[in-house]
């Protein structure tokens, strides 16, 4: 009896591991976030709907990414701010072979930071090379602002419908319409300027 009892269970865990095996459009829809957080190439050529390439979201934060290069210890700060933005699935509207997530990101206000500390880092930079300061010195000034500016500005929310299809099987995203919405999201405002 323990021996049936044994593959019995066995059989039921087997079995419900394969169905987990199967993506959801919420899985989906993480998994999509979680590519973009790990900057995951092979994650999104998984789970897009055609063929992302050069021209997925990705590609675009890594380019946002590496611009921040030339801006030394802020760039730095930058870098880890992009990807460390939270999101949240919030439902799933499933219509047959295609899917609606609501999906939430919530990140740094970059769009409100950014102008701001440009506009007090370069009234700054002008002060400070008149009197003969470092670089060193200025380096230090500037990130000084840059981390006041990020304090005082709150973070910002964004709502997002992230568009699924069935393909083959298989849960995909189309980001035809909604990568740049997402870009915008995850770079807290900045998507829409590159």
């Amino acid at each position: 009896m323990k021996k049936l009892l044994v593959v019995l269970m066995t059989i039921l865990i087997t079995l419900s591991l394969a169905g987990c095996g199967k993506n959801s459009p919420k899985d989906t829809a993480e998994e999509l976030f979680e590519a973009i957080k790990n900057t995951d190439q092979k994650v999104l050529d998984k789970i897009y709907l055609g063929e992302a390439g050069e021209n997925s979201i990705i590609s675009d934060l890594i380019e946002i990414i590496e611009e921040t290069e030339s801006l030394g210890s802020i760039g730095e700060s930058f870098r880890k701010s992009f990807l460390d933005f939270k999101y949240k699935v919030k439902d799933v509207e499933e219509d047959g072979d295609t899917a609606i997530a609501k999906v939430e990101v919530t990140t740094e206000n970059w769009a409100k930071v950014l102008p701001n500390a440009i506009v007090l880092i370069s009234a700054k930079a002008l002060s400070m090379t008149l009197d003969g300061k470092s670089e060193k010195e200025m380096e230090k000034a500037f990130k000084e602002i840059y981390e006041e500016q990020r304090k005082e500005t709150d973070d910002v929310t964004f709502n997002l419908d992230i568009k699924l299809v069935k393909d083959e099987g298989e849960w995909k995203v189309d980001l035809s319409n909604e990568a740049g919405a997402i870009l915008n999201a995850v770079t807290g405002g900045l998507g829409y300027w590159y």
